[in-house]
Protein backbone atom coordinates (compact mmCIF):
# COMPACT_ATOMS: atom_id res chain seq x y z
CA UNK A 1 0.00 0.00 0.00
CA UNK A 2 2.77 2.31 1.18
CA UNK A 3 4.50 1.44 -2.23
CA UNK A 4 1.68 2.43 -4.38
CA UNK A 5 1.17 5.96 -2.63
CA UNK A 6 4.72 6.31 -3.24
CA UNK A 7 4.41 5.57 -6.58
CA UNK A 8 1.16 7.49 -7.24
CA UNK A 9 3.07 10.59 -5.62
CA UNK A 10 5.95 10.37 -7.97
CA UNK A 11 4.13 10.21 -11.28
CA UNK A 12 2.12 13.53 -9.92
CA UNK A 13 5.45 15.23 -8.75
CA UNK A 14 6.71 14.03 -12.70
CA UNK A 15 3.47 15.37 -14.26
CA UNK A 16 3.92 18.86 -12.19
CA UNK A 17 7.49 19.53 -13.02
CA UNK A 18 6.63 18.37 -16.96
CA UNK A 19 3.71 21.18 -17.25
CA UNK A 20 5.56 23.78 -15.27
CA UNK A 21 8.55 23.81 -18.03
CA UNK A 22 5.81 23.69 -20.59
CA UNK A 23 4.24 26.47 -19.52
CA UNK A 24 7.51 28.47 -18.64
CA UNK A 25 7.72 31.61 -20.67
CA UNK A 26 10.15 31.75 -23.49
CA UNK A 27 12.05 34.87 -23.06
CA UNK A 28 12.65 36.25 -26.48
CA UNK A 29 16.55 37.65 -26.77
CA UNK A 30 16.44 41.23 -26.65
CA UNK A 31 18.68 43.11 -29.07
CA UNK A 32 21.32 44.22 -27.13
CA UNK A 33 21.69 41.35 -24.98
CA UNK A 34 24.89 40.94 -26.14
CA UNK A 35 27.79 42.52 -28.64
CA UNK A 36 29.10 39.49 -29.57
CA UNK A 37 26.77 36.38 -29.31
CA UNK A 38 27.84 33.68 -28.32
CA UNK A 39 27.00 31.25 -31.44
CA UNK A 40 30.40 33.75 -32.58
CA UNK A 41 33.87 32.83 -32.84
CA UNK A 42 35.26 36.33 -32.07
CA UNK A 43 38.52 34.90 -33.79
CA UNK A 44 38.04 35.32 -38.13
CA UNK A 45 38.61 33.66 -40.56
CA UNK A 46 42.16 34.33 -41.17
CA UNK A 47 43.26 33.13 -37.10
CA UNK A 48 45.43 30.59 -36.71
CA UNK A 49 46.28 28.68 -33.57
CA UNK A 50 49.94 28.30 -33.22
CA UNK A 51 52.24 25.86 -34.00
CA UNK A 52 53.26 22.96 -32.11
CA UNK A 53 56.89 23.93 -32.43
CA UNK A 54 56.05 26.78 -30.82
CA UNK A 55 54.85 26.08 -28.01
CA UNK A 56 56.93 22.41 -27.48
CA UNK A 57 59.40 21.51 -24.75
CA UNK A 58 62.26 19.26 -26.97
CA UNK A 59 62.96 16.03 -25.27
CA UNK A 60 66.12 15.23 -28.19
CA UNK A 61 68.90 13.24 -28.88
CA UNK A 62 71.77 15.40 -28.72
CA UNK A 63 74.22 13.30 -30.01
CA UNK A 64 72.81 14.16 -33.41
CA UNK A 65 74.07 17.14 -33.41
CA UNK A 66 77.56 17.42 -35.77
CA UNK A 67 80.88 18.32 -35.25
CA UNK A 68 80.22 21.66 -37.57
CA UNK A 69 76.63 21.89 -35.47
CA UNK A 70 78.91 21.64 -31.51
CA UNK A 71 80.93 24.44 -32.90
CA UNK A 72 78.28 26.88 -33.59
CA UNK A 73 76.29 25.71 -30.48
CA UNK A 74 79.36 26.40 -28.56
CA UNK A 75 80.35 29.86 -29.70
CA UNK A 76 79.47 32.74 -28.70
CA UNK A 77 78.19 36.17 -29.47
CA UNK A 78 75.33 38.27 -29.70
CA UNK A 79 73.57 38.29 -26.03
CA UNK A 80 75.23 35.47 -25.20
CA UNK A 81 77.17 34.65 -22.26
CA UNK A 82 79.53 32.21 -20.43
CA UNK A 83 77.18 29.78 -19.70
CA UNK A 84 78.14 26.45 -17.63
CA UNK A 85 76.45 23.05 -19.11
CA UNK A 86 73.68 22.98 -16.82
CA UNK A 87 72.46 26.62 -17.74
CA UNK A 88 73.01 25.49 -21.41
CA UNK A 89 71.38 22.19 -21.81
CA UNK A 90 68.16 23.36 -22.56
CA UNK A 91 69.93 25.77 -25.34
CA UNK A 92 71.56 22.38 -26.48
CA UNK A 93 68.05 20.93 -26.92
CA UNK A 94 66.40 23.55 -28.65
CA UNK A 95 69.08 23.89 -30.77
CA UNK A 96 69.27 20.05 -31.56
CA UNK A 97 65.29 20.35 -32.04
CA UNK A 98 65.27 22.96 -34.97
CA UNK A 99 68.30 21.95 -36.54
CA UNK A 100 66.84 18.07 -37.06
CA UNK A 101 63.32 16.96 -36.03
CA UNK A 102 61.74 20.42 -37.19
CA UNK A 103 63.98 21.42 -39.56
CA UNK A 104 61.60 21.78 -42.06
CA UNK A 105 59.33 23.62 -39.85
CA UNK A 106 62.39 25.59 -39.10
CA UNK A 107 62.80 26.71 -43.07
CA UNK A 108 59.14 27.33 -43.46
CA UNK A 109 59.81 30.30 -40.81
CA UNK A 110 62.78 31.67 -42.19
CA UNK A 111 60.96 31.92 -45.40
CA UNK A 112 57.54 33.93 -43.75
CA UNK A 113 59.88 36.00 -41.82
CA UNK A 114 61.86 37.25 -44.80
CA UNK A 115 58.70 40.66 -45.43
CA UNK A 116 59.36 41.58 -42.00
CA UNK A 117 62.94 41.32 -40.81
CA UNK A 118 64.53 44.13 -42.78
CA UNK A 119 62.12 46.55 -40.80
CA UNK A 120 62.41 44.90 -37.42
CA UNK A 121 66.37 45.26 -38.08
CA UNK A 122 66.22 48.48 -38.89
CA UNK A 123 64.10 49.39 -36.23
CA UNK A 124 66.35 47.95 -33.74
CA UNK A 125 69.02 49.55 -35.26
CA UNK A 126 67.42 53.00 -34.93
CA UNK A 127 66.90 52.36 -31.55
CA UNK A 128 69.98 50.97 -30.49
CA UNK A 129 68.79 47.83 -29.38
CA UNK A 130 70.72 43.94 -30.11
CA UNK A 131 69.42 42.41 -33.37
CA UNK A 132 69.21 39.49 -31.94
CA UNK A 133 65.74 40.57 -30.56
CA UNK A 134 64.96 39.95 -34.14
CA UNK A 135 64.72 36.13 -32.91
CA UNK A 136 61.56 36.89 -30.56
CA UNK A 137 58.74 36.89 -32.79
CA UNK A 138 60.46 33.06 -34.57
CA UNK A 139 60.14 32.12 -30.45
CA UNK A 140 56.83 33.36 -30.18
CA UNK A 141 55.09 32.45 -32.90
CA UNK A 142 57.11 31.25 -35.51
CA UNK A 143 56.76 34.86 -37.40
CA UNK A 144 52.96 33.97 -37.83
CA UNK A 145 51.15 37.49 -37.98
CA UNK A 146 47.79 35.42 -37.70
CA UNK A 147 48.51 33.31 -34.86
CA UNK A 148 46.79 32.97 -31.58
CA UNK A 149 47.74 31.18 -28.43
CA UNK A 150 45.21 29.21 -26.46
CA UNK A 151 45.40 31.99 -23.89
CA UNK A 152 44.00 35.17 -26.48
CA UNK A 153 47.92 36.14 -27.62
CA UNK A 154 47.53 37.43 -30.62
CA UNK A 155 50.02 38.09 -33.73
CA UNK A 156 53.72 37.30 -34.55
CA UNK A 157 54.84 38.98 -31.32
CA UNK A 158 52.17 37.92 -29.28
CA UNK A 159 50.40 40.28 -27.09
CA UNK A 160 47.48 39.83 -24.97
CA UNK A 161 45.03 42.14 -25.08
CA UNK A 162 45.65 44.21 -22.13
CA UNK A 163 49.42 44.84 -22.89
CA UNK A 164 48.64 45.63 -26.74
CA UNK A 165 45.78 48.04 -25.77
CA UNK A 166 48.43 49.71 -23.24
CA UNK A 167 50.98 49.87 -26.21
CA UNK A 168 48.33 51.68 -28.55
CA UNK A 169 47.38 48.46 -30.44
CA UNK A 170 43.54 48.84 -31.41
CA UNK A 171 41.30 45.45 -30.78
CA UNK A 172 38.08 44.63 -31.25
CA UNK A 173 35.15 43.08 -34.05
CA UNK A 174 36.75 45.04 -37.04
CA UNK A 175 40.42 45.27 -36.31
CA UNK A 176 43.52 43.23 -34.67
CA UNK A 177 46.03 45.76 -34.63
CA UNK A 178 48.27 42.85 -33.48
CA UNK A 179 48.45 41.28 -36.50
CA UNK A 180 49.39 44.48 -38.21
CA UNK A 181 53.62 43.74 -38.54
CA UNK A 182 54.74 47.53 -38.45
CA UNK A 183 52.69 48.87 -35.86
CA UNK A 184 52.94 45.28 -33.63
CA UNK A 185 56.88 45.62 -33.82
CA UNK A 186 57.02 49.45 -32.50
CA UNK A 187 54.21 48.24 -29.94
CA UNK A 188 56.60 45.07 -28.72
CA UNK A 189 60.16 47.10 -28.91
CA UNK A 190 58.47 49.71 -26.53
CA UNK A 191 57.61 47.39 -24.09
CA UNK A 192 60.89 45.79 -24.49
CA UNK A 193 62.68 48.78 -23.67
CA UNK A 194 60.42 49.44 -20.81
CA UNK A 195 61.30 45.75 -19.61
CA UNK A 196 64.97 46.31 -20.13
CA UNK A 197 64.99 49.87 -18.38
CA UNK A 198 63.23 48.22 -15.41
CA UNK A 199 65.28 44.95 -14.90
CA UNK A 200 68.60 46.35 -16.34
CA UNK A 201 69.04 42.44 -18.27
CA UNK A 202 68.26 41.72 -21.50
CA UNK A 203 67.33 37.96 -20.62
CA UNK A 204 65.26 39.37 -17.39
CA UNK A 205 63.49 41.66 -19.84
CA UNK A 206 62.71 38.49 -22.37
CA UNK A 207 61.38 36.65 -19.24
CA UNK A 208 59.41 39.20 -18.34
CA UNK A 209 58.16 39.73 -21.96
CA UNK A 210 56.84 36.11 -21.34
CA UNK A 211 55.98 35.70 -17.94
CA UNK A 212 54.51 39.48 -17.04
CA UNK A 213 57.32 42.05 -15.10
CA UNK A 214 55.33 41.12 -12.07
CA UNK A 215 55.65 37.52 -12.17
CA UNK A 216 59.84 38.13 -12.30
CA UNK A 217 60.08 40.83 -10.04
CA UNK A 218 58.71 38.80 -7.05
CA UNK A 219 60.68 36.22 -8.54
CA UNK A 220 63.89 37.89 -8.12
CA UNK A 221 62.88 39.46 -4.53
CA UNK A 222 61.85 36.67 -3.10
CA UNK A 223 65.20 34.61 -4.27
CA UNK A 224 67.20 37.68 -3.75
CA UNK A 225 68.52 37.08 -7.93
CA UNK A 226 69.99 39.18 -10.01
CA UNK A 227 70.20 37.61 -13.19
CA UNK A 228 67.62 34.67 -15.23
CA UNK A 229 69.90 32.19 -14.94
CA UNK A 230 69.88 32.13 -11.15
CA UNK A 231 66.75 32.85 -10.58
CA UNK A 232 66.03 29.40 -12.71
CA UNK A 233 68.66 27.70 -10.44
CA UNK A 234 66.36 28.77 -6.97
CA UNK A 235 63.15 28.41 -8.86
CA UNK A 236 62.45 25.06 -6.75
CA UNK A 237 63.02 27.46 -3.42
CA UNK A 238 59.82 29.75 -4.33
CA UNK A 239 56.37 28.63 -3.49
CA UNK A 240 54.44 27.09 -5.91
CA UNK A 241 52.50 30.11 -6.73
CA UNK A 242 55.25 32.35 -7.04
CA UNK A 243 57.69 29.57 -9.48
CA UNK A 244 58.23 30.21 -13.21
CA UNK A 245 56.19 28.07 -15.40
CA UNK A 246 58.54 25.28 -17.68
CA UNK A 247 57.46 27.63 -20.49
CA UNK A 248 59.30 30.88 -18.98
CA UNK A 249 62.24 29.13 -17.81
CA UNK A 250 62.71 27.31 -21.32
CA UNK A 251 61.76 30.70 -23.25
CA UNK A 252 65.47 32.54 -22.88
CA UNK A 253 67.39 28.94 -23.96
CA UNK A 254 64.73 28.36 -26.63
CA UNK A 255 65.57 31.88 -27.70
CA UNK A 256 69.43 32.12 -27.41
CA UNK A 257 69.20 28.69 -29.43
CA UNK A 258 67.50 30.77 -32.08
CA UNK A 259 70.00 33.21 -32.40
CA UNK A 260 72.74 30.64 -32.76
CA UNK A 261 70.66 29.27 -35.64
CA UNK A 262 69.59 32.36 -37.61
CA UNK A 263 73.39 33.62 -37.15
CA UNK A 264 74.71 30.61 -38.58
CA UNK A 265 72.42 29.53 -41.19
CA UNK A 266 75.06 28.78 -44.24
CA UNK A 267 77.11 26.89 -42.16
CA UNK A 268 74.46 25.04 -40.82
CA UNK A 269 73.04 24.26 -44.57
CA UNK A 270 69.71 26.39 -44.32
CA UNK A 271 69.07 28.89 -47.30
CA UNK A 272 70.36 32.36 -46.54
CA UNK A 273 67.13 34.88 -46.03
CA UNK A 274 66.94 37.12 -48.82
CA UNK A 275 66.88 40.27 -47.69
CA UNK A 276 65.49 42.36 -51.01
CA UNK A 277 61.44 40.81 -50.09
CA UNK A 278 60.48 43.08 -47.61
CA UNK A 279 56.86 44.18 -49.39
CA UNK A 280 57.07 47.76 -51.51
CA UNK A 281 53.82 49.72 -49.79
CA UNK A 282 52.16 52.47 -49.51
CA UNK A 283 51.00 53.13 -46.20
CA UNK A 284 47.73 55.02 -46.79
CA UNK A 285 45.06 56.08 -44.21
CA UNK A 286 41.53 55.01 -44.68
CA UNK A 287 38.33 56.55 -43.48
CA UNK A 288 36.19 54.60 -41.86
CA UNK A 289 33.32 52.63 -43.01
CA UNK A 290 35.93 52.06 -46.13
CA UNK A 291 35.04 48.67 -48.25
CA UNK A 292 38.16 47.24 -48.51
CA UNK A 293 36.89 44.30 -50.93
CA UNK A 294 36.42 47.16 -53.59
CA UNK A 295 39.48 48.85 -52.50
CA UNK A 296 41.81 45.54 -53.04
CA UNK A 297 39.82 45.10 -56.42
CA UNK A 298 40.36 48.71 -57.91
CA UNK A 299 43.85 47.46 -57.36
CA UNK A 300 43.36 44.11 -59.35
CA UNK A 301 43.75 42.44 -56.07
CA UNK A 302 41.99 39.31 -54.90
CA UNK A 303 41.08 39.83 -51.08
CA UNK A 304 43.68 37.16 -50.12
CA UNK A 305 46.47 39.40 -51.47
CA UNK A 306 45.29 42.11 -50.01
CA UNK A 307 44.52 40.70 -46.61
CA UNK A 308 48.18 38.96 -47.00
CA UNK A 309 49.77 42.96 -46.89
CA UNK A 310 46.91 44.12 -44.77
CA UNK A 311 46.51 41.03 -42.01
CA UNK A 312 45.14 43.07 -38.93
CA UNK A 313 41.77 43.66 -40.55
CA UNK A 314 39.28 41.13 -39.70
CA UNK A 315 36.94 42.15 -41.60
CA UNK A 316 36.00 43.54 -45.66
CA UNK A 317 35.08 46.67 -44.39
CA UNK A 318 37.09 48.85 -41.99
CA UNK A 319 36.07 49.89 -38.83
CA UNK A 320 32.81 52.69 -38.86
CA UNK A 321 34.05 56.40 -37.57
CA UNK A 322 37.55 56.39 -37.14
CA UNK A 323 40.71 55.92 -39.74
CA UNK A 324 43.44 53.33 -40.06
CA UNK A 325 46.04 52.10 -41.92
CA UNK A 326 46.15 50.20 -44.73
CA UNK A 327 49.64 48.84 -46.91
CA UNK A 328 48.78 49.39 -50.49
CA UNK A 329 51.54 47.63 -52.44
CA UNK A 330 53.25 50.27 -54.79
CA UNK A 331 52.43 49.22 -57.90
CA UNK A 332 48.62 49.04 -57.34
CA UNK A 333 48.70 52.28 -54.90
CA UNK A 334 47.59 55.19 -57.60
CA UNK A 335 44.65 53.32 -59.26
CA UNK A 336 43.58 52.30 -54.95
CA UNK A 337 44.00 55.94 -54.06
CA UNK A 338 41.49 56.89 -57.09
CA UNK A 339 38.84 54.57 -55.97
CA UNK A 340 38.90 55.85 -52.46
CA UNK A 341 38.81 59.41 -53.90
CA UNK A 342 35.66 58.12 -55.67
CA UNK A 343 34.79 54.94 -54.04
CA UNK A 344 31.04 55.04 -55.98
CA UNK A 345 33.45 53.54 -58.87
CA UNK A 346 33.03 50.17 -57.19
CA UNK A 347 30.23 50.15 -54.74
CA UNK A 348 29.86 47.77 -51.59
CA UNK A 349 32.31 44.63 -52.82
CA UNK A 350 32.55 43.97 -49.06
CA UNK A 351 28.85 44.55 -48.05
CA UNK A 352 25.81 42.34 -48.75
CA UNK A 353 22.50 44.44 -49.08
CA UNK A 354 19.88 42.38 -47.47
CA UNK A 355 16.08 43.03 -47.40
CA UNK A 356 14.12 42.43 -44.74
CA UNK A 357 11.45 40.01 -44.80
CA UNK A 358 8.22 39.25 -42.75
CA UNK A 359 9.55 38.01 -38.66
CA UNK A 360 12.83 39.25 -39.28
CA UNK A 361 14.28 41.24 -36.59
CA UNK A 362 17.82 42.58 -35.54
CA UNK A 363 18.71 39.33 -33.58
CA UNK A 364 17.72 36.71 -36.62
CA UNK A 365 19.98 38.65 -38.94
CA UNK A 366 23.04 39.46 -36.71
CA UNK A 367 22.73 35.02 -36.50
CA UNK A 368 22.37 34.52 -40.01
CA UNK A 369 25.41 36.66 -40.74
CA UNK A 370 27.43 36.10 -38.29
CA UNK A 371 27.71 39.62 -37.58
CA UNK A 372 26.96 40.84 -33.99
CA UNK A 373 23.87 43.57 -33.29
CA UNK A 374 25.67 46.48 -32.55
CA UNK A 375 27.96 46.30 -35.55
CA UNK A 376 25.02 46.18 -37.64
CA UNK A 377 23.14 48.83 -36.02
CA UNK A 378 26.00 50.90 -36.29
CA UNK A 379 26.87 50.40 -40.01
CA UNK A 380 23.27 50.90 -40.28
CA UNK A 381 23.38 54.35 -38.40
CA UNK A 382 20.21 53.25 -36.30
CA UNK A 383 19.56 53.22 -32.58
CA UNK A 384 16.00 51.57 -33.13
CA UNK A 385 15.53 47.88 -32.73
CA UNK A 386 12.41 47.57 -34.73
CA UNK A 387 12.86 46.88 -38.37
CA UNK A 388 10.21 47.41 -41.30
CA UNK A 389 9.66 45.18 -44.20
CA UNK A 390 11.65 45.60 -47.49
CA UNK A 391 14.03 47.76 -45.13
CA UNK A 392 17.51 47.21 -46.71
CA UNK A 393 20.09 46.31 -43.99
CA UNK A 394 23.68 46.73 -45.10
CA UNK A 395 25.98 43.74 -43.91
CA UNK A 396 29.95 44.47 -43.51
CA UNK A 397 31.75 41.14 -45.10
CA UNK A 398 33.42 39.02 -41.92
CA UNK A 399 37.16 38.78 -43.86
CA UNK A 400 37.13 35.04 -45.58
CA UNK A 401 38.62 34.67 -49.12
CA UNK A 402 34.98 35.69 -49.83
CA UNK A 403 32.47 38.20 -49.24
CA UNK A 404 29.50 37.24 -47.30
CA UNK A 405 27.22 35.10 -49.74
CA UNK A 406 24.87 36.93 -50.79
CA UNK A 407 22.27 34.17 -51.34
CA UNK A 408 19.70 35.95 -49.20
CA UNK A 409 20.66 39.49 -50.33
CA UNK A 410 18.88 41.81 -52.66
CA UNK A 411 19.90 41.64 -55.86
CA UNK A 412 18.88 45.42 -56.70
CA UNK A 413 21.00 48.45 -55.97
CA UNK A 414 21.42 49.06 -52.13
CA UNK A 415 21.63 52.71 -50.57
CA UNK A 416 24.63 53.56 -49.47
CA UNK A 417 25.56 52.50 -45.88
CA UNK A 418 25.68 55.29 -43.42
CA UNK A 419 29.60 55.04 -42.53
CA UNK A 420 30.27 55.08 -46.09
CA UNK A 421 34.19 56.37 -47.15
CA UNK A 422 34.14 60.17 -46.48
CA UNK A 423 34.96 61.31 -50.27
CA UNK A 424 38.35 63.14 -49.28
CA UNK A 425 41.39 62.19 -50.37
CA UNK A 426 43.34 59.83 -48.41
CA UNK A 427 46.49 60.59 -46.56
CA UNK A 428 49.67 59.07 -47.96
CA UNK A 429 51.58 58.23 -45.02
CA UNK A 430 55.18 57.39 -44.86
CA UNK A 431 55.29 58.17 -41.51
CA UNK A 432 51.86 56.19 -40.24
CA UNK A 433 54.30 53.57 -39.47
CA UNK A 434 55.44 54.82 -35.68
CA UNK A 435 58.84 55.60 -35.75
CA UNK A 436 60.24 54.21 -38.12
CA UNK A 437 60.95 54.08 -42.19
CA UNK A 438 58.93 53.32 -44.36
CA UNK A 439 58.33 49.27 -44.92
CA UNK A 440 58.57 49.55 -48.75
CA UNK A 441 62.48 50.87 -47.80
CA UNK A 442 64.58 47.18 -47.25
CA UNK A 443 67.32 47.13 -45.11
CA UNK A 444 70.62 45.81 -46.23
CA UNK A 445 71.89 42.43 -45.26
Amino acid sequence: MNISKCFRGLLVALFALAFMAGCAEKKAPSPEDTEVPAVFSEADEAAQPLEEAVEATPEVDESTLTTTEKSVLDSKFGLLFDLDYRETKEVSQYFTYFTHKKRRVMERWLKRAEPYLPYIRAELTKRNMPQDLAMLPFAESGYNPYAYSWAGAGGMWQFIRGTGRKYGLRIDWWIDERRDPYKATHAALDYLQDLHERFGDWYLALAAYNAGEGKISRALRKTNSDDFFKLCANNRKLKYRYRLRKETRHYVPKFIALSKIFQNLDTLGFEPVRWDQAHKITPVEVPGGTDLLALAKAGGMTWKEFRHLNPAFRRQVSPPHWTTTAYLPVENAPKMMAYLNDPSSKPYAGYVAYRVRRGDSWWKISRRFGVPISVLKKVNNTRSNTLSIRQTVMVPGRGGSRSVPSATASSRKAPRPAVSPAPKAPTSCAGAIPSGPSPAVSASA
